[in-house]
């Protein structure tokens, strides 16, 4: 069994344990399985990757700030403090992304949205939409989620700029695995915020792994 084969078996299991433990509403396996979904992504990456270079190390801080986010985010109902810190360590690993992006193609070449800018517009619509909705209900939050809202709309259209630079198939993974990510965070936000939704934890954790997976072996695809 090669390498890839054997990460995906234990990728697998460590999904299963985690989505198990959120149908079983189990803290314990949440405890044990979550943290393991960016630290197994890391190393994976870390090995799968042999070349340690700015891009390379770029992605794997933003593996790192995505794996504290995730940590954080376990203990949102043990104090105010951590739903924040969570959302800064997701913020920061989001900025991590958008410079792996901009590093994926010389910076001398001409991109997608320096020929095209309107295709930005969607993004910036769904954004001001989104958190338009929210903003009476978002209290205290309400800049904080506006700052984060920016980056993780600006993290899709990076990856977006990255058409035609990259492979085809290094460029529909992290495109896609970036509008994954806008949904969980989405799901996330009106389920805390606004109204709730049935079965929300599956949802937001499955969006979030396909996201976060796609991304990552999409870079180095």
């Amino acid at each position: 069994m090669n390498n890839i084969r054997l990460f995906h078996l234990f990728f697998a299991l460590i999904v299963i344990g985690d989505l198990l433990g959120r149908i079983l509403q189990s803290v314990w396996l949440d405890y044990i399985f979550k943290p393991l979904i960016m630290l197994s992504l890391g190393v994976f990456f870390y090995f799968e990757k042999p070349e340690k270079d700015r891009l390379s190390k770029t992605v794997l801080w933003a593996i790192f700030f995505a794996w504290g986010g995730d940590v954080f985010l376990m203990f949102t109902d043990k104090g105010e403090l951590y739903f924040p810190l969570g959302l800064v360590f997701f913020l920061v690993s989001h900025i991590f992304y958008i410079l792996a992006y901009r590093l994926s193609f010389p910076q001398n070449e001409f991109s997608l949205l320096q020929t095209n800018k309107r295709l930005v517009l969607p993004f910036i619509f769904v954004g001001t939409i989104v958190y338009t909705f929210l903003f009476n209900k978002l209290g205290i939050l309400q800049i904080p989620v506006f700052f984060y809202t920016l980056v993780l709309i600006s993290m899709s259209v990076f990856a977006l700029n990255r058409y035609k630079k990259v492979s085809q198939t290094n460029f529909l993974m992290v495109f896609v695995g970036s509008l994954f990510f806008i949904v969980s965070d989405l799901c996330l936000a009106i389920n805390m915020f606004a109204f709730p939704i049935p079965a929300s934890g599956i949802i937001v954790m499955t969006t979030y792994i396909t996201a976060q997976y796609l991304i990552v072996r999409g870079i180095r695809a």
